[in-house]
């Protein structure tokens, strides 16, 4: 791949965008005559003093000025009249490259995510077409060519979001994407019933464990900590040893790795292993650890000492509990999670790394555990969004016969949180479980 593609480059910002709003007006009171018709001329000062001068013509009579006229002062007090009209590119470069990213926060991948959508829009409705021609039929057809239903929900993420956005600048009078996606969520319902979401039974987690531990030593650590802990992918590719107290036996996560808008690490080849922002601010926790995982810590902690010292080429700066060669942090395990669910007679196409954070929150559910609990040790912001889209209940995916081994487990949480601001979990009778496998 050229490495220039890498680069995230913003176009040019579109000036208008910060200036829609209309601070004064005036209307001239009769029509002007010009070639046989009339016009209408009016006069808008916006918020940045800049002056519009505008006019509106090929009216063939006065009487019919003055109703465009009439039509015209009565938007312009109930703020409803659009100063500029915008095309899809003109429209979509501020709203994702400047609004997402600085007012809303928006993360890389989601970005990359929305940029995809975004693209298919300005290709099917042409990017010079006008954003406040189109209408709710339109955009049906638009959500109608969506290949599957990840493709569907990112679109409706996007329509959703954007169409809002430019009803309340005014650069649209009304909003088409509402019905368009209420219509296309009724016949796409029983669709969505069918979901990709999944969890591991025990049996299952315990193979993937104990034949992750004869290969390679690192990818069995990753796969170890994911399933003890919950984490998110980027967080644990993000754990170093100044995360983990050997005293306490504590682990927090406080960051993730990923790339950003500011190509931090392009130069050097690291542009998706910059230290970044946790999700949320729910993620940022503290996770007690179970001894036999301190046991696994300390070996790996030993390796990086080894390889530390040994290693002419190894970066000193860096203190990853997961790191490949010269210590940088390991790439994703994706590849290899899925030549392990081979090896285990489990089909790769029914699961993904991110099951086991599924797998994690069905055996606390199973276990009657507060939800409330179970939100906060995923990093979740509400106990409703974790029931609902993580914990799985279809008999068939259901984590079995956990009760008596987890029990102590389950006993462990602390759940009076009421005077910490970094919610602490006591997991370490995890012990007693794993030991068994």
């Amino acid at each position: 791949m050229d490495k220039n593609k890498k680069l995230f480059v913003r176009p040019p910002q579109d000036p208008r965008f910060e200036h829609l709003r209309i601070l004064k007006w005036n209307v001239r009171k009769k029509p002007t005559p010009e070639h046989g018709k009339y016009s209408i001329r009016f006069t808008l000062i916006m918020d940045d003093n800049t002056v519009l001068n505008r006019q509106k013509g090929g009216f063939p009579s006065k009487s019919s000025a003055m109703e465009y006229r009439d039509a015209l002062i009565v938007k312009l007090y109930n703020q409803e009249y659009m100063p500029y009209r915008f095309t899809f590119k003109e429209f979509y470069d501020y709203w994702l490259y400047y609004y997402l990213i600085d007012v809303r926060k928006l993360a890389y991948n989601t970005f990359c995510g929305y940029r995809t959508v975004v693209n298919r829009l300005c290709d099917y409705f042409g990017s010079d077409t006008y954003i406040d021609s189109v209408t709710t039929v339109n955009l049906n057809h638009f959500i109608a060519t969506c290949e599957n239903q990840s493709s569907r929900r990112a679109t409706y993420s996007v329509l959703h979001t954007s169409f809002l956005y430019a009803k309340e600048k005014r650069i649209i009078l009304s909003n088409p994407a509402t019905l368009a996606l209420e219509i296309s969520k009724r016949k796409f319902k029983n669709m969505h019933l069918k979901t990709k979401k999944n969890a591991f039974t025990l049996q299952e987690l315990t193979t993937l464990l104990l034949k992750a531990k004869e290969g390679d030593y690192t990818f069995y650590l990753f796969l170890l900590l994911a399933a003890v802990t919950g984490a998110r992918v980027s967080e644990t590719r993000a754990l170093c040893f100044r995360n983990i107290d050997f005293t306490k036996q504590e682990l927090v996560i406080d960051c993730q790795l990923g790339r950003g808008y500011d190509n931090k690490g392009y130069e050097n080849n690291t542009l998706y292993n910059q230290k970044r922002k946790l999700k949320t601010l729910n993620s940022s926790r503290v996770i007690p650890l179970p001894d036999f995982v301190m046991d696994e810590l300390y070996l790996a902690k030993a390796r990086y000492n080894w390889a530390k010292k040994n290693d002419a080429q190894f970066d000193r700066s860096l203190d990853f509990v997961l790191f490949k060669e010269h210590g940088q942090p390991i790439g994703r395990p994706y590849y290899n999670f899925k030549k392990l669910m081979k090896k285990c007679n489990i089909n790769p196409s029914e699961h993904v790394w991110h099951d086991l954070r599924h797998t994690y929150a069905t055996i606390l559910s199973e276990n009657n555990m507060n939800m409330k609990v179970v939100s906060k040790i995923l990093g979740h912001y509400s106990d409703v969004f974790t029931d609902k889209e993580y914990v799985i209940r279809k008999a068939e995916q259901t984590v079995y016969n956990v009760k008596e081994p987890m029990e102590l487990f389950i006993s462990s949480f602390e759940t009076n949180l009421a005077d910490r601001t970094i919610p602490v979990y006591n997991v370490s009778s995890i012990t007693d479980y794993f030991l068994d496998l």
